[in-house]
């Protein structure tokens, strides 16, 4: 009768196999981060695109984007950008009008990079701006500015015509405002708006975080609506209830102020 030897029995412990999982997982964790680690040094590219129509929208992906007013006829692209080892260059598509930046970040491997836009447009150019994270500046524009992040800051020097803002998660910073009509909207953040010049109207509305407006301090009256549901209120400007400039500043949690530029 022949006798079949079977295989010897595992002595390898509970204990040690736990210590080797945890010995691989820190062996790769080291390696991605080496790896993501090893950033290059700051570059920078740039791209012109031709005006199409009176007004551009951009969308933008994990990037910071700044747009400034110049003395130019075309749409200028300045590209400043990091990337670890494993990255890739920021690409973007301009098409009727819009300009999309994509592929500003590096995906899961992010670490080591970022991505900053500026962008040179002409004055009178309306320009509509959205982000999926990243703050926006935008300054000189005379045509006004629709602008929109759901993570990040918005900030705002000299910008006339009609001015909109929108965030989910940051603060949102004008000043210089020759703008007659400006609204802004914000989940989680402060709202701050100074005016150079007197505005027509000022809607401005937060869920959590400060309201404050300053308007020059002349001739000018304000029909003024201002509410909190947790902060303090107050409001110094002139104040006429048949006045045809209006402001309206609310916020669920936090102070609002309306009161005369110093």
């Amino acid at each position: 009768m022949s006798q079949v030897q079977g295989r010897p029995t595992s002595t390898m412990s509970p204990e040690r196999r736990y210590g080797i999982a945890i010995s691989v997982a820190l062996i790769l964790g080291g390696v991605y981060w080496a790896l993501t680690g090893l950033t290059e040094d700051t570059k920078t590219s740039q791209t012109s695109y031709p005006v199409q129509g009176d007004s551009l929208l951009v969308e933008a992906k994990s990037a910071s984007v700044e747009v400034r007013a110049g003395d130019v006829s075309d749409v200028r692209v300045e590209r400043q950008f990091e990337r670890n080892v494993l990255g890739s260059d920021p690409k973007e598509q301009y098409d009727d009008g819009k300009l999309e930046l994509r592929d500003t970040g590096c995906g899961p491997l992010s670490f080591g990079c970022e991505t900053h836009y500026t962008l040179t447009v002409p004055k009178e150019l309306k320009v509509t701006l959205e982000s999926s994270s990243g703050d926006l500046t935008v300054s000189g524009l005379e045509g006004g500015a629709n602008l929109k992040t759901s993570s990040g800051d918005i900030e705002v020097h000299d910008v006339g015509g009609s001015l909109w803002l929108e965030s989910s998660s940051g603060d949102q910073e004008a000043d210089g405002l020759t703008a007659t009509s400006v609204t802004t909207k914000s989940s989680s953040g402060d709202a701050d708006l100074e005016f150079a010049t007197a505005p027509q109207s000022v809607d401005s509305e937060a869920s959590s975080g400060d309201v404050t407006i300053r308007v020059p301090n002349d001739a000018e009256a304000y029909k003024v609506d201002t509410e909190t549901s947790s902060g303090d209120e107050s409001a110094t400007v002139t104040v006429a209830p048949t006045a045809t400039r209006t402001i309206d500043a609310k916020t669920s949690s936090g102070d609002v102020t309306v009161e005369y530029a110093h």
